[in-house]
This record gives C-alpha cells, sequence and structure tokens, in this order.
C-alpha cells in the first residue's frame, strides 16, 4: 500500500516552532522492526538494530488482532495525525515551561537576596507564584499522555517511511518522568526544598493568627477601634499583621503545594504545626477552576513514605546519634500528624470555617457601619479593609470549592456537610452597587432579626464567646 506523505501549513509551522527550543538530534527509528511485525511496511535499510535495548519482539501483532482497523488506520493516517497536532504541540509547551521554568526558579532559589515576607516581598511573591504554577500545571494532568504521543508517533512512522519523529524520545522521557506528576515534581524540586522550607516557616505565624479566631476578634485586627478602648480610633492596632493578612490566602496554598512536593521540609520541627493547621481545614487541593486533588490521599501516598523512609534512615544510625535521635523523633511526630489529620478535617474543617465565617461577617457589617459615618477614615484604614475582604473572598472560595465533595476515592465515601448561614450572602458587595445602598441592606437584615428577637449572632453554633474587646456602643451590633 502506498502511502501519501502528510504535509501542510500547519506542520510546516509548527515544525519551526518545535526547533526554536528543542535541539534536533538524530532520528532513532526505535519503532521499525515492530512495525513490521504488526503489518505496517518500512524501509529495508535501518540503523534500528545499533539499538539492541529496542529490539523487542511485540506482544501483540495488530494485523493479526485487528487487520481491518489496522487497514483504517493506515488509510485515515494523514487525519488522524492532523487532528494529533494541536495536542503534541501542548506536550512541547509543557516540556519547554519545564525546563524554562526549572531555570528560572534555580536562579531565584539560589541567589544571595533574602526571600521573607517583610524583606523582598515583592520577590518573594513572584518566585513562590512561579513556583505554585510548575506545580500546579505539573498536576494538572487531564490528558492521555502517553496514548497521545505513542499514536501520534505510530502515524508519523506510517506516513514518514519507518522513522521515530524528531522529539519523540524527549517527549518519551518527559512523559514518564511524570508518572505520577508528583514523583516527577520531588526530583525535579529536589534542588530548591531547602529554601522553600525557609519561606513557609516565614510565613507560619501569620497562618496561625488567621486560624486564631478568638485572638482576631479580641485584639481588633480587623476593627478600626483600639482594642481596649473604644473612643479611640487608630489606623490599625496591628498595621504589618494587617497587610500579612491580605496575603494569608497564598500563603496557605503555599503550605499546601510546597509540603506535597518538598516531603523533607516537613521534618523541620516547626514545619509540623504549620502544616497540621492548613491540611486540618481543607480536603482538596484545587488545581485550576474547578479541577482539584484530593488533598489527604496524595499526601498519604506521597509525602508519608518519604517521611518513613527518613525515619527509617535516622534508627539505623547514618548520622550522629544525637542527631538521629532528634530527626527520628521528628519524623515520627510528622508521621503520626498525617495519618491523625485527615480524620480531624473531616470532623472540624466545616465547624472552623463556619466560625470564621461568623466573625467576619459582624466586623465586615460594623465596619460597612463605621466607614459609613465617617467616610474620612476609610484611607487610614484602607489595608485593614483589604486584609477583612481577602480573609472573606478566601472562606467563600473555600466553601464553594467543599460544598458536597467526597473526602476519599474509597469505597467508604464520605461526604463533608459543608452549613451556609442563609442571609449570609447580604454582606457581599454586588457589581456596581454604592456603599450606601449597601449600608442600607444591613440596616434592612439587622431590622428583621430584631423583629424576629436575633439580636446576637454569637448564639449560632461555632460562633464562640462574644467578643471580650471594646467598642462604642455606637457601633456594636
Amino acid at each position: 500500500m502506498t502511502h501519501v506523505l502528510f504535509k501542510s501549513k500547519d506542520m510546516d509551522g509548527g515544525m519551526s516552532r518545535w526547533s526554536e527550543y528543542l535541539s534536533v538530534e538524530e532520528p532513532i527509528p526505535s519503532a521499525l522492526a515492530t512495525w513490521r511485525n504488526m503489518g505496517v511496511d518500512g524501509p529495508q535499510g535501518s540503523s534500528a538494530s545499533g539499538h539492541k535495548h529496542l529490539q523487542m519482539e511485540p506482544v501483540v501483532q495488530l494485523s493479526k488482532v485487528d487487520k481491518f482497523a489496522l487497514d483504517a488506520l493506515n488509510e485515515n493516517a494523514e487525519g488522524y495525525m492532523h487532528n494529533l497536532e494541536q495536542w503534541i504541540l501542548l506536550l512541547l509547551d509543557l516540556l519547554a515551561f519545564r525546563e524554562q521554568a526549572l531555570r528560572l526558579i534555580l536562579d531565584l532559589s539560589s541567589t544571595v537576596i533574602t526571600l521573607l515576607p517583610h524583606q523582598n516581598s515583592l520577590i518573594l511573591h513572584s518566585f513562590m507564584d512561579l513556583f505554585c504554577s510548575f506545580v500546579r500545571v505539573n498536576l494538572s494532568d487531564k490528558m492521555p499522555r502517553k496514548m497521545i504521543l505513542q499514536v501520534y508517533n505510530i502515524l508519523h512512522v506510517m506516513l514518514k517511511g519507518g522513522r521515530d519523529c524528531e522529539f519523540y524520545h524527549r517527549l518519551v522521557q518527559f512523559v514518564d518522568s511524570y508518572d505520577p506528576p508528583i514523583k516527577g515534581l520531588h526530583e525535579d524540586l529536589n534542588f530548591v526544598s531547602p529554601r522553600i522550607g525557609e519561606v513557609l516557616e516565614a510565613v507560619g505565624p501569620i497562618i496561625f493568627l488567621s486560624t486564631d479566631t478568638k485572638k482576631l476578634r479580641n485584639e481588633g485586627f480587623l476593627s478600626p477601634f483600639h482594642p481596649r478602648y473604644p473612643d479611640i480610633l487608630t489606623n490599625s492596632a496591628h498595621p504589618m499583621r494587617a497587610q500579612d493578612l491580605a496575603n494569608v490566602t497564598s500563603y496557605r496554598e503555599w503550605v499546601l503545594l510546597g509540603y506535597l512536593v518538598c516531603p523533607d521540609e516537613l521534618l523541620r520541627v516547626t514545619s509540623i504545626d504549620v502544616a497540621m493547621v492548613v491540611l486540618k481545614e481543607n480536603l482538596i487541593l484545587p488545581l485550576f477552576r474547578d479541577e482539584y486533588i484530593l488533598l489527604h490521599e496524595n499526601y498519604q501516598l506521597y509525602v508519608l513514605p518519604k517521611v518513613l523512609e527518613s525515619k527509617r534512615m535516622a534508627k539505623s544510625g547514618r548520622t550522629k546519634q544525637k542527631e538521629a535521635d532528634l530527626e527520628y523523633n521528628v519524623a515520627k511526630q510528622v508521621e503520626r500528624m498525617l495519618t491523625e489529620v485527615h480524620e480531624q478535617a473531616l470532623v472540624s474543617c466545616d465547624a472552623m470555617h463556619r466560625e470564621r465565617r461568623i466573625l467576619l461577617k459582624q466586623e465586615i457589617g460594623r465596619m460597612v457601619l463605621f466607614f459609613t459615618d465617617q467616610p474620612s477614615l476609610l484611607a487610614p484604614n484602607i489595608q485593614m479593609v483589604f486584609s477583612a475582604l481577602a480573609l472573606s473572598q478566601c472562606e467563600v472560595i473555600w466553601y464553594f470549592q467543599h460544598v458536597g465533595v467526597a473526602a476519599s476515592k474509597s469505597t467508604r465515601v464520605k461526604t463533608v456537610d459543608i452549613r451556609l448561614c442563609k442571609d449570609w450572602e447580604n454582606l457581599f458587595f454586588r457589581p456596581g452597587e454604592q456603599i450606601e445602598d449597601f449600608a442600607l441592606r444591613l440596616s434592612e437584615l439587622k431590622q428583621q432579626m430584631v423583629r424576629h428577637g436575633d439580636t446576637d449572632l454569637t448564639e449560632e453554633p461555632g460562633g464562640g464567646e462574644k467578643p471580650r474587646r471594646a467598642v462604642k456602643k455606637k457601633y456594636a451590633r
């Protein structure tokens, strides 16, 4: 059967695009012997004999299994190859992104510049955003990479006289290195692991504060009032911490992704509490839009074995006795935390976030009334407002990500019961809404609550105790 050589403008443009960042190597006709046995003709002269490790007899001969389908594949090879081009281009883009992103991450991590929340924060956020994007891109593996690559190469062999496509072996190596994805990420990011650990330790105190509802309420982190004297207004009781709280959503993402792909950093003494706080309030790890992976399941599969390996090595005494004992004890604590935190998250994550939503509802409602009454004080307190809005955004996103989520892929699937206060949506700014209209809605809501005899929001389940800090009677609940 005579094959028509496939050529199009798209193909020519694609090849020039590939050649920009892929070195042209000597093609290895690895598939030739295989395709002869399958019933596909190839050139008689071949250098495949020089690659003995690829000279394997196929287990299944397609011409004997389904000759009709194989003939149909030969007849329509040109069209199939054209349809697969965009997916191969995507794989090549991912390969190029991997090479360039790793190079930039290495350059940034090896610099002597201090990367901490209060020192070079812009560089820190750029570095960690690139790190998180690299992790998410490689965790998001929806398309069957191996199948697409193999089918494309089969079609190329049919149309090009038995030659593999020039980028085939590099793509095979790339796809195989991310099978499974987290395994490849462990290997790729091993060199940057210590720097990531330093960053995660540094953001720990801010994460602790964001989860301490009692402290946020009693010490006035989200209030324009002085935490102890209601007649004194202040820009913010804690200006630096208020600024940090505005970035807490990013910090939590750093922790979830950082410890997943750099598990050795969990063996730092201070890392256990940081990881536990964030793991205990999440069940899934969002990637893009509605795509996510199960958080605790992946920690059990890929992080826990690394911790157990460190524990075994410490027990074998490969280091000095004192250091080995410390490493063993830390690994044991991490192991216990990872095995217990999933059940804790299933039981308590909804209550924790519900209590936080109630706090934000109270503080933002009071804030709106105050700034409506005294708009000139909005500018000095803008950082506090940004923090309150950032925390609210985090809670809204968390809620809609976790509603109806199955907590495990096992046979005993648990669905977490996520509840939402019915009138909570009245606390959000609507598109194009003026602050006066927003304040009016809050006033109407308050009047409705008074009519129904509900004047104390802290009586809701999970609302916690009443705030102890002083507040002007005018702006009280």
